[in-house]
């Protein structure tokens, strides 16, 4: 019984930090694609935007946004923020104060499915928008049982 519930907790660890690391995988590509963007100015490196927004992610600190000097890059940092806290905490709540509208979407069908996996309710993987996710918690939950 001890090694069954060890093996959930691991288990569980592990898709946490795998839909974590998809998730800054996502956000790390949308702040390429937003350097793109003519209207925001930067007057700091890439690597430094990068840097500050991730140990923001990593402290769970929206006060280290801050440090970007851009409104547009703070904006972002806090929405990366508040997606990362949200799928810690499993709280879809925080995803609903993203500003940006993609963000929002994927922040909480990233909350559904760690909440489905979690609970290995597979009715709870029918709220989540994207497809692919929804698929993926889907098959992900027979396994778990």
């Amino acid at each position: 019984m001890k090694k069954k519930l060890l093996f959930s907790i691991i288990g569980g660890i592990i898709v946490l930090m795998v839909g974590l690391a998809f998730f800054i995988q996502f956000q790390i590509s949308k702040i390429k694609e937003a350097e793109e963007k003519p209207e925001i100015e930067e007057s700091q490196s890439l690597e430094e935007i990068v840097g500050i927004i991730m140990e923001a992610m990593r402290k769970e600190d929206l006060s280290v946004c801050d440090k970007l000097k851009s409104k547009e890059r703070k904006r972002q940092c806090l929405d990366f923020v508040l997606g990362s806290k949200a799928l810690t905490e499993r709280n879809i709540k925080l995803c609903q104060e993203i500003e940006n509208e993609n963000r929002r979407r994927t922040c909480e069908d990233d909350v559904i499915l760690v909440q489905a996996i979690d609970a290995k309710d597979p009715i709870l993987c029918d709220k989540i928008k994207d497809k692919f996710k929804m698929e993926l918690c889907k098959k992900k939950i027979p396994s778990l049982k």
